[in-house]
């Protein structure tokens, strides 16, 4: 049995922030694009939904520094330059951070991709 992460509650809040995040990217596409086909509609929806893109952002990146892995003290949804951890690659179809976000949030599962730690993570 996986051990528990200990800041589970964090990195799920986390998780569901950045799951919000890729969901006001898509909306502020489309709201890009019925500006651009639709010239009636003003540019004040484009505006929020940035805003909101932005907003979700900023939480997403002071959530993700305030949890790490127990095993090698990294941040599990920051990657870097390196290449993730093997072990971490198997965990979701997407790779790197992503796929901590998407494994977290359909598994309740967390593999770190800097050393393959696996944790579970409980609400």
């Amino acid at each position: 049995m996986l051990p528990v992460y200990h800041k589970s509650a964090t990195a799920l809040l986390d998780a569901r922030v950045v799951a919000v995040t890729w969901l006001l990217l898509a909306l502020l596409a489309v709201t890009w694009l019925a500006h651009r086909w639709l010239p009636v509609s003003g540019w004040s929806a484009f505006y929020f939904n940035f805003a909101a893109f932005l907003a979700a952002a900023a939480i997403h990146v002071v959530l993700s520094y305030r949890h790490s892995c127990a095993q090698c003290g990294k941040h599990p949804t920051i990657q870097g330059f390196k290449p993730p951890h093997p072990n971490s690659l198997d965990q979701s179809r997407v790779s790197g951070w992503g796929g901590v976000v998407v494994n977290v949030l359909r598994r309740r599962r967390l593999v770190c991709i800097h050393c393959g730690a696996e944790f579970r993570v409980e609400p």
